[in-house]
């Protein structure tokens, strides 16, 4: 189902899934401003190695943007100097993410096509002090032609109130960029 959402003279096209998960496209007046900050954001250093692949808790409790109704909590992570595809997961622990309702990745210069899809899967196994087995957990990808070398990139939340964002992230960058995350993941999800 596909919903037009106006806010502040922004249009926001959302995607709906059976999950009731939204993933925004960022207006013009969006990305100026999550670009203008773009030096605040927390930093998140993606894992290079595919045999070491990790969910890390992060808590995200800067002081969020606001825009129109919404409040825009991000973190940055800076891609490696060589070519690599994004391969990324987050686990949606309801009682940490209750209050986010979209998320994309934008560069933090310039513009892109951001994430298009996701799947939704269970963790086969507890990952201690962050989730139990059985967790659902979200990925996504982008692939290399998508991503320049050496540069910074946002991940940004969509948050209903002002609330803090606690989450548990892989972000993996991998040099085979014919890897899908079924294979970086098959040891932590089951698929």
């Amino acid at each position: 189902m596909i919903r037009k959402t106006f806010l502040s003279a922004a249009v926001f096209i959302l995607l709906l899934t059976g999950y009731g998960t939204q993933t925004y496209a960022a207006s013009e007046e969006l990305s100026a401003m999550l670009q203008d900050n773009w030096e605040n954001y927390m930093t998140i250093e993606p894992n290079y190695d595919v045999d070491s692949v990790e969910y890390v808790s992060y808590f995200l409790d800067d002081e969020p943007m606001k825009l129109g109704f919404f409040y825009y909590r991000a973190f940055k992570f800076k891609t490696p100097p060589w070519e690599g595809k994004l391969i990324w997961s987050f686990i949606n622990i309801k009682k940490d993410l209750e209050n986010v309702v979209g998320w994309q990745i934008l560069p933090a210069q310039g513009s892109m096509t951001g994430f298009i899809g996701m799947d939704f899967k269970k963790l086969k196994k507890d990952i201690p002090q962050i989730a139990p087995q059985g967790s659902e957990v979200l990925l996504q990808e982008i692939p290399p032609e998508r991503l320049q070398p050496d540069q910074y990139y946002i991940i940004w939340f969509n948050c209903s109130d002002a609330r803090p964002v606690k989450m548990a992230v892989s972000l993996n960058i991998v040099e085979d960029v014919h890897m899908t995350y079924h294979e970086l993941f098959s040891g932590l999800v089951d698929f």
